[in-house]
C-alpha cells in the first residue's frame, strides 16, 4: 500500500516496504526540510527531505554543507550520504545501520 504524508505543507507518497518511524519538520537556514528517520529492507536510516522548487540551485554537495551548517550533530561525520528527486522532493539519506 501506497500512503500520503501531510506534514508542515509537504505531501509525500511512501512505499509500503519503508516504515517511517518518526518524521518532523526542521529548518536548515531559511528552508523548511522534513527530517524522518526509517526501516526499509532491514536497514535503519535517516532522510531529510527539501522542497525541489525552494533548492532547485543547490547541488548534493552544497545541500549536505547547509544542513551540516545548521543541524551540526545531524549527519554523523562517518555517514555516506546519498542524494536523489523523487517528484517535487529533493531527498538526502545518511545515517544508515
Amino acid at each position: 500500500m501506497i500512503y500520503k504524508e501531510f506534514i508542515d505543507g509537504f505531501s509525500l507518497i511512501n512505499d509500503s516496504d519503508t516504515k517511517i518511524i518518526n518524521t518532523i519538520g526542521l529548518n536548515v537556514g531559511k528552508y523548511i526540510v522534513l527530517h524522518q528517520k526509517w526501516l526499509f529492507d532491514g536497514i535503519k536510516g535517516e532522510s531529510l527531505i527539501f522542497r525541489t522548487s525552494d533548492t532547485l540551485h543547490l547541488n548534493k554537495n552544497q545541500l549536505i554543507e547547509l544542513s551540516k551548517q545548521h543541524l551540526p550533530n545531524l549527519i554523523r561525520n562517518t555517514s555516506e550520504v546519498t542524494h536523489s528527486k523523487k517528484e517535487s522532493y529533493i531527498f538526502l539519506n545518511f545515517n544508515f545501520h
